[in-house]
């Protein structure tokens, strides 16, 4: 796990020169609400794996969810499209009749962001990206055995607003990576040369 992360910050590294050609600098933290523990129910219910049948093996604790944590960076190619890159972590768990699910996710997307409205202070916007996710699933024994993989991920955000000028807050509604409902701060730099 540590020489993936080493190599996920690396390639990170990998997309200073592009952010240094913007005149604008954007790094947020945020917050999304999962879209697995939103529109899923449990996933083993009603099956029968290899003769074990799964409604003898209810859940016997509640599902739980870090929901999604992201950081997002973002550089300005004009007042309208920004491209930037993100990272998000979900981790979602639940307790079994005969064993524990733990499955986690580390997404890395390239994105393009299309302001819709960019005033000083407010933005309203859409973004987009493809990457990949790691994903570590320690399944449920004895019908799943740990793995680990990759696997192809995405974010479209339909609808994102913005309010403040250097530090600000945001919200947005979509679907991906970074959940449904999305909360967070961000920072803008500003690069002075003209």
């Amino acid at each position: 796990m540590r020489k993936k992360l080493i190599a996920l910050f690396l390639f990170l590294i990998t997309l200073t020169p592009a952010f240094a050609a913007g005149d604008r600098f954007e790094i947020e933290l945020g917050w999304g609400a999962s879209y697995y523990e939103v529109l899923s129910d449990d996933e083993y219910i009603g099956y029968d794996y290899g003769g074990i049948n799964m409604n003898e093996n209810f859940p016997i604790g509640d599902k739980y969810t870090t929901n999604a944590i992201f950081a997002r960076a973002y550089t300005s190619l004009s007042r309208k499209v920004n491209i930037g890159v993100g990272v998000a972590y979900e981790r979602y768990w639940q307790q079994y009749k005969t064993g524990k699910t733990d499955k986690r996710y580390i997404s890395v997307l390239p994105l393009i962001k299309l302001n819709w409205m960019n005033k000083e202070k407010f933005k309203l916007y859409s973004t987009a990206g493809i990457g990949a996710a790691f994903v570590e699933d320690k399944g449920l024994k004895p019908i799943y055995e740990n793995s680990s993989y990759w696997q192809l991920t995405g974010n479209l955000t339909f609808i994102g607003f913005s309010y403040g000028k250097r530090m600000y807050c945001f919200s947005e509604f979509g679907i991906g990576a970074f959940g449904i409902l999305n909360i967070g701060l961000g920072y803008r730099i500003f690069n002075n040369k003209k």
